[in-house]
């Protein structure tokens, strides 16, 4: 990192927006105010500020100080880090902070910033008690799991086109694998097409339980497909699936209509599973696998299950190292 600081406007900003910018080195102690006379200078941080921008961590530079300018900043990768530091060691103010998060969101989303450096400026936020700031951070993080559902049908679906539901001659393992896991990702992500032929198959499963529509290679993809669309007002494929669980003896397809029914994403549902696994229809090692397929909006429903019936689940699972792991998992991931 240079001691030189190379300031431009952005190709829609007006002099108007960016003239009159604030300046802090490691403290906001060392501040000063100038004017950006040309579409791009370069500043002497020493002489402009009086500080030397060395390559340490607790050397930051906070440009557009208390967010009193009309603008967005845009930092290069050392800068950013440095000033990830600072946030996560209370160095600036919250609304700085604050700042930070939505300029960095915002050049995002416009492409002049990775969402890799987006994601790990997040990180900083982790101590972070500002009200103003963590409503900024969950928006921010509520924004990013859409963009990322919107993005991924779109990822996989030419993937899928090329794998297609059947299972090809001469295939390998991997390939009928990477075929459900494809599947399954475009359902979970709502990708209408294969919910939509997923509950096709379904159907004519329910019609003929021999049919070759539905391979054991693709069930788990379809069931968890049926499943994306169930809730209390529309739940055939719930009841049907439990039906199927329970005229089946054979415990690999029990373990994925189980995997299946806890991956509906509404909490209810969710609810009715978790209890469910407390009966006697279900076998103790099928738990953790139960709970670690609970869908993303169900995890909060399912921690707080399992701090209600934590008395009664733990002896008949105590020293099974696998729920514990999942147990930690929905510690982390409730929100």
């Amino acid at each position: 990192m240079a001691d030189t600081i190379l300031l431009e406007w952005f190709p829609r900003q007006r002099a108007m927006d960016c003239a009159n910018n604030i300046l802090c080195c490691g403290s906001y102690d060392a501040r000063k105010s100038f004017l950006l006379r040309n579409k791009s200078e370069t500043l002497d941080a020493k002489e402009v500020l009086g500080c030397s921008i060395a390559k340490t961590r607790s050397s930051w530079i906070k440009v557009n100080v208390y967010q009193t300018g009309f603008y967005r900043v845009k930092y290069d990768e050392e800068l950013l880090a440095a000033l990830g530091y600072a946030i996560e060691n209370k160095h600036l103010s919250a609304t700085d902070g604050y700042g930070i998060l939505d300029d960095s969101f915002a050049i995002s989303t416009v492409c002049l910033q990775s969402f890799a450096s987006l994601l790990t400026l997040l990180g900083a936020y982790r101590e972070e008690l500002d009200y103003i700031v963590l409503s900024n951070l969950i928006t921010i993080s509520y924004k990013l799991a859409r963009i990322a559902a919107d993005a991924v049908p779109d990822l996989l679906d030419l993937i899928n086109q090329k794998l297609g539901w059947e299972p090809k001659p001469g295939e390998s393992h991997l390939d009928a694998k990477f075929r459900e896991e494809v599947l399954i990702a475009l359902a979970v992500f709502g990708h209408g097409p294969t919910i939509n032929e997923a509950s096709r198959r379904f159907h004519e499963f329910l019609d003929d339980r021999n049919t070759p529509l539905l391979h054991p290679d693709i069930r788990k993809a379809v069931y968890v497909a049926v499943m994306q669309r169930m809730n209390m007002s529309d739940r055939w494929g719930y009841e049907y699936l439990l039906r199927v669980y329970r005229e089946t003896d054979l415990s690999e397809e029990k373990s994925r209509i189980l995997r299946s029914l806890a991956s509906c994403p509404d909490p209810n549902i969710t609810l009715e599973v978790l209890n469910f696994l407390l009966t006697s229809e279900v076998r103790h090692q099928d738990a953790s696998a139960v709970l670690s397929s609970v869908s993303r909006e169900g995890r909060v429903t399912a921690w707080t299950w399992l701090k209600i019936v934590s008395e009664i689940v733990s002896p008949s699972v105590k020293g099974e190292k696998d729920l514990a792991d999942v147990l930690k998992e929905l510690a982390y991931r409730k929100y």
